[in-house]
């Protein structure tokens, strides 16, 4: 199937680009706030316009500084201008500025069809006034559309000009055929380097500033044919250190990413271990029965020691001793060190997650497991009679016993320690269930 036209939405600082993304495919997906600078990185997102299906792209605000940061902004929007079928360049009413003059020369020296987008005008009056889109139609720009992106005003129009100016139409999305997986850990401990390792490009900004990553960025990488979309995320930190509400959408966007994924890579910074904040995200993973591939991150700054890696796993799992199932991996995404390790660890692990134990050989397992111990007797004689699988995905096994409500929690334990023996269910969570006959 074709590959969607991509739409690219460009501009200054604070003009309404993410307000006017998050319109266009009607759902809250860039953080939208008045400070200028929250979107640092691109977000895209299918959008359908008249039936025909688009990528829109929202980008990071150009500005004249010549930090780091606005230098990888203004170095992967050079690169998004020259993919795009269509850009979409929004100014603010109120006036022209020397960066918007700057942005319509780099538009024009790529030669890219543009629809010139007047954000803010908020009624159907100020619209129709030539005098206040004089000053834009000077950019030279044919298609000049005024618009209110927080109100939705004029959209009609602005459908109308994409549809004539992109050729290429699209009728159906193109099926998905990738996994995602989430990214998780606390600010700066190398979320955003990890991603750019594996994609082999700088695709997210890296910066050593904490908290340079505050939208969950979706980035698109293959590996042996298959696609994968790694999603990373806004470092999450204790909420006594949310103190605005930028921090407070970073963190619950961070939350969904959990949710939408396969798999979550759970990222610990080797130089401070499992912290407070860590264990919390690990509980969050844990009840949204998400499989996990745990990376112990920055192994460079840690002095080496022979077999240093077995302690420090055993101290890992003796804070959370219930995580042992997942594969714990000693990584630094600057060197790049184990890193060609994680692809298998992730396949392992999907094909884990989608494994299914015939009913036959479930219980047989299940017989052999009773002949050697038994449920613990308490309160009458406790029997278990089979088992079966009743889905993948996480795996989920239900027992049927004639006292479902006096099966111990240690012996549930037991059960499932001995299915990962048995099947190996490696880095995914298993649910047993108890049900009365």
């Amino acid at each position: 199937m074709s590959k969607l036209p991509e739409i690219l939405i460009m501009g200054r600082q604070n003009v309404g680009k993410s307000t006017l993304f998050n319109q266009m495919i009607r759902k809250r997906h860039a953080i939208v706030n008045d400070m200028p600078g929250l979107t640092r990185d691109y977000i895209d997102h299918p959008v359908l316009i008249d039936q025909y299906y688009y990528k829109l792209i929202d980008t990071g605000g150009l500005i004249n500084e010549t930090d780091r940061i606005a230098r990888s902004i203004r170095q992967y929007i050079l690169k998004l201008m020259q993919e795009a079928d269509l850009i979409l360049f929004v100014v603010d009413k109120a006036g022209l500025l020397p960066m918007d003059l700057e942005i319509s020369q780099m538009i024009r020296k790529a030669g890219k069809k543009t629809i010139l987008v007047v954000n803010k005008v908020d009624n159907a009056l100020e619209a129709d006034r030539q005098e206040l889109l004089s000053e834009f139609f000077n950019l030279g720009f044919q298609a000049v559309v005024p618009v209110s992106a927080e109100h939705r005003n004029n959209f009609d129009m602005l459908y109308d000009r994409i549809g004539e100016m992109v050729t290429r139409k699209i009728t159906e999305l193109p099926e998905e055929d990738t996994f995602k997986i989430a990214v998780i850990g606390k600010p700066n401990v190398g979320k955003s380097s990890l991603i750019n390792r594996l994609a082999n490009e700088e695709r997210v900004i890296v910066t050593e500033i904490p908290g340079t990553t505050r939208d969950s960025i979706d980035v698109e990488i293959a590996f042996h044919k298959q696609k994968f979309i790694f999603i990373d995320t806004a470092g999450i930190r204790k909420k006594t250190k949310i103190d605005s509400n930028i921090e407070y959408y970073s963190v619950n966007r961070a939350m969904k990413s959990i949710k939408r994924s396969q798999i979550t890579i759970m990222l610990i910074s080797a130089d401070t271990l499992m912290t407070e904040s860590d264990k919390k995200i690990l509980h969050f993973i844990v009840n949204e029965e998400k499989p996990c591939l745990l990376a112990v991150n920055k192994w460079d700054l840690v002095e080496k020691q022979e077999n240093m890696a077995t302690p420090l796993k055993r101290k890992i799992l003796g804070q959370f001793p219930h995580l042992s199932f997942y594969p714990l991996l000693f990584t630094s995404a600057k060197t790049g060190h184990n890193i060609n390790k994680i692809f298998p660890l992730i396949k392992e692990i999907l094909e884990n997650y989608k494994r299914r134990i015939s009913t036959a050989a479930f219980n047989e397992f299940v017989q052999n497991i009773l002949n050697r111990c038994s449920p613990p007797q308490a309160g009458g004689h406790v029997k278990i009679y089979y088992g079966t699988q009743a889905t993948i995905a996480p795996p989920r096994f239900i027992f049927f016993t004639n006292k479902p409500e006096k099966i111990r929690d240690n012996y549930k334990s037991f059960l499932i320690n001995k299915i990962r023996e048995t099947f190996n269910f490696t880095g995914c969570p298993l649910i047993l269930k108890f049900r009365k006959k």
